[in-house]
């Protein structure tokens, strides 16, 4: 209407310093977080400003465009900080606990997360535009991860990256617009510790005498089902085989 005539035409005057002013407190940024909360007020403001002028005017689209370029420093950002993690990924430390490097990035992405919580975003619409940062802060880390447990020995490193995907996972929990990559890593989690039950178990048996006894029962167990699939009888007794017979395991 008139009034929203009016209000733009007294706006329009502004909008180029707006812009210029905007653009400038970008350039200062230097990490993601605080760009990702700038972008924020920028969406507020949007929303706010631009119900009440009409389509198109300038100050909307001022406003429309730092948004959009403080989105891309963000990303710049946080891509930055995830990839360095994946090109280096830090070595296991003793304590098997994730890495300082590691948490420093969950810690960083949790207020992203929070900040993300309190924005305009509806709803039904946040998990869709979240997933953006997801696929360029999280998955690198994932990766960086599993490098560094593939780095240590079998066990240890299965142990670590386990602890890695709970800390991740207990971030994810917290927000409903991140649940959908749950599941993936509760698969990863799954297998990582089958991995350590596995190399666990190998250990007790090495250290007990057992493990090539094992094979041996096995290898039998195989050869006697395979005859039963052919027809046939498997000839050699388990008590007769190399390892397993009475001098070997004496009561």
């Amino acid at each position: 209407g008139d009034e929203e005539g009016v209000l733009a035409s007294v706006m329009e005057g502004v909008s180029g310093a707006v812009e210029a002013r905007v653009d400038a407190v970008l350039q200062s940024q230097t990490g993601a977080v605080s760009t990702f909360q700038l972008a924020n007020l920028l969406l507020f403001y949007l929303h706010t400003i631009a119900s009440m002028l009409p389509e198109g005017a300038a100050l909307s689209t001022a406003l429309q465009g730092v948004h959009k370029r403080a989105g891309r420093m963000f990303m710049t950002f946080l891509g930055t900080s995830a990839q360095q993690l994946y090109r280096q990924p830090p070595p296991c430390p003793s304590s098997l606990c994730p890495h300082p490097e590691v948490t420093a990035l969950l810690d960083e992405l949790a207020e992203v997360c929070v900040s993300f919580e309190g924005s305009l975003v509806p709803a039904r619409a946040r998990e869709g535009y979240f997933k953006a940062v997801i696929d360029e802060g999280l998955e690198p880390l994932v990766a960086a991860c599993v490098l560094s447990a593939n780095a240590a020995p079998p066990a240890e490193g299965a142990v670590y990256l386990a602890n890695c995907l709970l800390a991740i996972m207990g971030l994810l929990q917290r927000f409903d617009f991140c649940a959908w990559r749950v599941p993936r890593l509760q698969a990863q989690l799954a297998s990582a510790v089958e991995q350590v039950v596995r190399e666990q178990a190998e250990a007790v048996l090495r250290q007990c005498n057992l493990d090539e006894k094992l094979y041996v029962v096995r290898s039998h167990a195989k050869a006697v089902a395979d005859a039963a699939e052919n027809g046939t009888t498997c000839e050699d007794r388990l008590c007769d085989m190399a390892g397993v017979g009475p001098p070997a395991l004496p009561l």
